[in-house]
């Protein structure tokens, strides 16, 4: 990056921090904040900052909402003092090549609300944690890297974006392409989490001090020293002890209750899906990571149950029964476990549980249930992890022409056959 584009992206900086004042646009994270705070235009606007395989998933979603003939509307809720991103995770990042996945996440209240002409029907509000995956580049040598363009989709080297696209002129900082969120979710948040932990240790640091001064009173009456002593006993036991007791007790019980609730979500053993998946896979591409394995494999889910007619999908090659058109919403918490692994000729296969809530229409009535999808995932051994691949839009093997992989599996121009699987993962099978 020269010194005019720094200049540059310090002064979208400086203009994006005046313009935003609200809570989530407060957050440390600029692309996680600009993302999460634009949410709640949709499905009016599609979320800045998503990735290609988001914005497609709801895009589809957007279809088949307004197809059963109702209006959704999200609303996400946060206050610049609500936990933002622990130690443990904002350290946590997996470097691959010349980018990075990092986990970011941030405490809030969650409603979604269905209408159907203009009267509200169902309505949910839940405290949550949003989790958001942040893809970031490590350095400069991407220049050479194929990106599709954020205008018109076409795939072009990373350096012509900057100097202009040759198919719509647009150009685009690097710092307009990367970061970009490439999976989000959010899973229930613990009651325990709201309670207010100053005003407990002020009322238990009182009421404990006057049962002190009722106490020494009886015995020896009124005098400095008591006065003293109870002021001493309200400082060091009323306040400090206080302190650490009820944040112990909090520690403990949102500990107790997260892996309660959680569980609820998905459960613990998918917790150590993550380094499975990694220890396999690395074996064929060393750069592989889970955390944008998971965003990808989430999406295509999304795209393949949110589809009219999923059989005709390139990114999905099973059953041609399945039937997922009362689906309104189906929503990622957070875990997916690794059932077996098996290698046939030169592709790798996963057969995977995904853990889903999906909201469904049935005789008008909006209904919610949790949903484990048994998916069946595949690519050739031989095709790197690539965090600048879309499906929709292939540059062909035999002419160069580009076209959207995901609905055909010719190129329209020269005919040559494309399988997704070589390029990247494709679902086999849903149950």
């Amino acid at each position: 990056m020269d010194k005019k584009q720094k200049k540059l992206l310090e002064e979208k900086r400086k203009q994006y921090k005046n313009e935003n004042k609200d809570a989530w646009l407060t957050m440390k994270n600029e692309t996680f904040a600009k993302f999460a705070s634009s949410i709640c235009d949709w499905p009016n606007q599609e979320p800045r900052k998503a990735s290609e395989g988001i914005k497609r998933a709801l895009r589809l979603q957007k279809e088949r909402i307004k197809k059963n003939g109702l209006e959704m509307k999200i609303k996400l809720e946060t206050s610049p003092k609500e936990l933002e991103t622990s130690p443990y995770l904002s350290n946590k990042k997996s470097i691959s090549g010349n980018y990075e996945n990092k986990t970011e996440y941030k405490y809030g209240h969650k409603t979604i609300e269905y209408y159907r002409d203009g009267k509200l029907i169902k309505k949910y509000k839940t405290p949550f944690t949003i989790y958001a995956n942040i893809i970031n580049t490590t350095t400069n040598d991407i220049l050479h890297d194929t990106y599709n363009c954020p205008n018109c989709s076409s795939p072009v080297k990373i350096e012509e974006l900057t100097k202009g696209c040759p198919y719509c002129n647009t150009k685009f900082l690097v710092s307009d392409i990367y970061p970009v969120v490439n999976n989000y979710y959010d899973i229930y948040r613990t009651s325990i989490q709201d309670i207010k932990p100053k005003r407990i240790i002020l009322l238990l640091a009182i009421i404990t001090t006057i049962l002190y001064f009722i106490v020494h009173y009886s015995s020896v009456g009124l005098s400095i020293e008591l006065l003293l002593s109870t002021i001493i006993y309200f400082i060091f036991f009323g306040v400090i002890a206080m302190t650490i007791l009820v944040y112990a007790f909090l520690a403990f019980a949102i500990i107790i209750e997260g892996i309660s609730k959680n569980s609820k979500n998905a459960p613990l053993s998918t917790y150590k899906t993550p380094k499975q998946i990694e220890s396999l896979l690395q074996k064929y591409d060393k750069n592989f990571t889970f955390k944008y394995f998971e965003g990808e494999i989430v999406n295509l889910l999304k795209r393949i149950v949110y589809a009219d007619n999923p059989s005709k999908l390139s990114i999905y090659t099973g059953n041609n029964n399945i039937d997922f058109s009362n689906v309104i919403n189906t929503e990622y918490k957070g875990g997916m476990k690794l059932i077996r692994s098996y290698q046939e000729n030169n592709k790798i296969f996963l057969d995977l549980i995904v853990y889903m809530l999906d909201t469904y229409i049935e005789d008008g009535i909006i209904k919610d249930c949790k949903h484990q999808y048994k998916i069946t995932v595949y690519k050739n051994i031989n095709a790197k992890q690539n965090f600048n691949f879309s499906v929709e839009k292939i540059a062909c093997s035999g002419c160069g022409a580009s076209f959207d992989g995901e609905s055909i599996s010719e190129c329209p121009y020269c005919g040559q056959h494309f399988e997704l699987s070589d390029y990247d993962f494709t679902i086999g099978e849903i149950e």
